[in-house]
């Protein structure tokens, strides 16, 4: 038989990882470290309405915020200035989801960056979208942007 011996500060390590990770998995269901996790209560917070369930709409902005093309018609943009825009859709999308990527509105070329959104607070048709250029500064980059119900 074969014996390994740990250092100390690996044995503390992996005792830490299985009573720390252990007691945050226990923790992270809503239960104690004493006893079984608590599943009955709710995980993901409920829709207050389920009428734009099944839709997609998107936008093709340029870098200066006009709006190239969408689907439906209505739907807006606008700059707040450098690489902050405003999309605001026809409907409420608070309980939607976005995705998008940077890019050209056409096929000339690629645009290496990335985006990010973000629900607005105070209108529920709207999102915030930040640009990012390849190196991952701010940067007003043209994008395209779905927003799925």
């Amino acid at each position: 038989m074969r014996r390994f011996k740990l250092g100390g500060a690996m044995a503390a390590a992996m005792l830490s990882i299985g009573l720390l990770g252990g007691w945050g998995i226990t923790a992270a269901l809503g239960g104690t470290s004493g006893g079984a996790p608590n599943l009955s209560g709710p995980v993901v917070k409920p829709l207050k309405s389920t009428k734009n369930s099944g839709k997609v709409n998107w936008a093709v902005v340029e870098a200066n915020g006009s709006l190239v093309r969408a689907y439906p018609t209505g739907i807006t943009t606008e700059t707040l200035g450098g690489n902050v825009y405003i999309v605001t859709d026809t409907k409420d999308i608070e309980d939607c989801t976005s995705i998008g990527s940077v890019g050209e509105p056409g096929s000339e070329s690629e645009v290496l960056g990335e985006l990010s959104t973000q629900g607005r607070v105070d209108d529920p048709n709207s999102l915030f979208v930040e640009t990012f250029n390849g190196k991952g500064e701010a940067a007003a980059e043209p994008f395209h942007i779905a927003i799925i119900c």
